[in-house]
C-alpha cells in the first residue's frame, strides 16, 4: 500500500509524520490522517506498508481530514468496518425503494438513478454536471474541461429524470439551493449558468502546467470560464423543472 496525497493539485508541499495509530500528512491547505493497524513507513512525501493477507483476512486503512493539531485516531476494527458497510448498503436499498419505475429496464434504471444521486451534494442540495476534471474528449486533445460544478441546465435535466421515477427529496434540496442563488441576482444582474456547489460565483479557469494530464492530454484545467457566459436556455429549463415539481406535488396530493 502506498499513500501519497498531492495537496492543492500538487502545488502545495506537505510533510509526513508517523504516529502510534498511523500517519499524518500536513500542508498549508489541509491535514490528512491515515489510520492503520498495519505498520507504516515514511518515504519522503509518501507512506508505505507491506503486508500479506491469507484467505478471509482483511486490512483496513482510513484516510480522513484532520483539524490543526489533531492526532490520528486508531484504525476501525474489521467488525466496525463491516457495520459501516452494512449501514451504507441499507441506506442505498432504502433510497432505491422509493423508485416508482416497474418496467423491464428496472436494473438499468436503478444504476442510472444511483449515478445521478452520487452527483448530488447533500450539504447544499447542489448537483454537479459530472465528477470529472480534465478528461479529454479525445486522447491528446485540449478539450478537457472541469465539470465539477453546478450547471443549472444540467441539474434541471438530472432532477427531471429523478422526479419521473419517484425521487423528490433531491428536487426539494435543489430548489432551496436555487432560491439562494436567485436571492443573489441583484448583485450580478441575472442568474449565472454555472456555480460552485457551495454557491460560489467566481470559477476562474486556471491551467496546471506542472501536470501531464490524462495520457498526455494537456493542458490540465481547473475552474470553468463558462461562469461568465450568457445562455438564455437556462430559463426554459428552469421553467420545465418547476412545472415538473408542481405536477409531482399535485400527483402526491391526489
Amino acid at each position: 500500500m502506498r499513500c501519497r496525497p498531492a495537496f492543492d493539485y500538487a502545488r502545495a508541499p506537505h510533510r509526513v509524520s508517523i504516529e502510534e495509530h498511523g500517519a499524518i500528512f500536513e500542508s498549508a491547505v489541509l491535514n490528512l490522517g491515515l489510520a492503520s493497524a498495519v505498520p507504516l513507513s515514511c518515504d519522503g512525501e509518501s507512506v508505505d506498508a507491506t503486508f500479506a493477507l491469507q484467505e478471509g483476512e482483511e486490512a483496513v486503512f482510513l484516510l480522513r481530514p484532520l483539524k490543526a493539531g489533531e492526532e490520528c485516531r486508531r484504525s476501525p476494527s474489521n467488525t466496525e468496518t463491516q457495520e459501516v458497510f452494512e449501514r451504507t448498503v441499507e441506506y442505498w436499498h432504502r433510497w432505491l425503494s422509493k423508485c416508482t419505475y416497474t418496467g423491464r429496464w428496472r436494473e438499468m434504471v436503478y444504476r442510472s438513478a444511483l449515478t445521478l444521486k452520487l452527483m448530488t451534494f447533500e450539504p447544499t442540495g447542489a448537483i454537479i454536471a459530472s465528477p470529472t476534471c480534465s478528461l479529454p474528449e479525445s486522447i491528446g486533445g485540449g478539450r478537457n474541461w472541469d465539470y465539477r460544478y453546478t450547471w443549472i441546465r444540467d441539474a434541471a435535466f438530472t432532477l427531471y429524470g429523478l422526479l419521473r421515477i419517484g425521487f423528490t427529496e433531491e428536487a426539494q434540496a435543489f430548489m432551496q439551493w436555487l432560491e439562494a442563488r436567485a436571492g443573489e441576482v441583484k448583485a450580478v444582474g441575472t442568474l449565472q449558468i454555472v456555480y460552485g456547489i457551495d454557491g460560489r460565483h467566481n470559477l476562474t479557469e486556471q491551467t496546471l502546467d506542472h501536470l501531464d494530464g490524462y495520457r498526455g492530454s494537456r493542458p490540465v484545467r481547473i475552474g470553468n470560464g463558462a461562469y461568465a457566459q450568457l445562455q438564455l436556455d437556462i430559463f426554459g429549463e428552469l421553467a420545465r423543472f418547476a412545472l415538473s415539481v408542481q405536477q409531482t406535488r399535485h400527483a402526491h396530493q391526489l
